[in-house]
Order: C-alpha cells, then sequence, then structure tokens
C-alpha cells in the first residue's frame, strides 16, 4: 500500500503542477495543499488497507488468478473505485450536493491509481512458489 501511497500522491502532485503553471494559483498555496494531502491520504490508506486490503490480501489464495500482474491491478482498480462510490456516493447523495467532476472524479482517479499499483506492486513483490509436481 505504500507503493499505491506514493503513486497516489505523485499523481497529485503532478497535476497539482499542471493545474498552478496553467492557471494564476500560486505555487506556495498549491504546494502545502498538497503537502496536507499527503499527510492525509497516508492517514486514509493505512485505514484502508487495515480494514480492507489486508484482509483481502489473506483470503485470496496464492495461486488465485487475482495474483497475475495482468488481473491484479484491474482488481485493484475495480475494488477501490467501487469502494469510493459507495461511500462517497452515499454521503454526497445524503448531503444532497453531488458533482461529479467537482468531487467523485477526482477521488476515483485517486483512489483507482492507488488501488491498481497497490495490488500489481503486491503481486510483483511476493515469491512465486513453483508449481508442485505430480
Amino acid at each position: 500500500m505504500a507503493v499505491g501511497w506514493a503513486a497516489c500522491n505523485a499523481t497529485a502532485w503532478l497535476l497539482g503542477g499542471l493545474y498552478t503553471t496553467f492557471t494564476s494559483t500560486p505555487m506556495q498555496g498549491a504546494f502545502w495543499t498538497l503537502g496536507i494531502f499527503a499527510i492525509a491520504s497516508g492517514i486514509v490508506i493505512a485505514g484502508v488497507w487495515l480494514l480492507i486490503f489486508l484482509p483481502v490480501d489473506l483470503i485470496v489464495a496464492d495461486a488465485s488468478f487475482l495474483r497475475k500482474p495482468a488481473t491484479a491491478w484491474v482488481a485493484g482498480m475495480v475494488a477501490a473505485m467501487a469502494f469510493t462510490i459507495i461511500h462517497l456516493g452515499t454521503v454526497l447523495a445524503l448531503n444532497g450536493y453531488f458533482n461529479f467532476i467537482e468531487i467523485l472524479l477526482p477521488e476515483l482517479l485517486f483512489t483507482g491509481v492507488t488501488g491498481s499499483v497497490a495490488a500489481y506492486a503486491r503481486c510483483r513483490l511476493e515469491t512465486r512458489k513453483p508449481p508442485a509436481l505430480p
């Protein structure tokens, strides 16, 4: 999940840098906001790791197709986006404020990057066991 957190923040810093370059937003204010985002996202991602990623990692068998790099990143992205849509969509709908582009789209981008990179890195970093001989 640390690799996913780093990818999420790299995406945020890249987009923040592009935004401040092409708008009149002061760099110092943007960097301050992105620094707070890095801390807050680290806390949220640590909680998500404890409540979702770790239990799923313990439940999914080592031989599962979800452990293959080609499918792991898709499964991680879909799971992260589903979690975001369920919890953030519910909160926004209950508050009567639902602006997809302003709120939900950036959250889907960041959680999708985090989930896909974390799942891909997890399956690439684990040691592969050779298949058992009959």
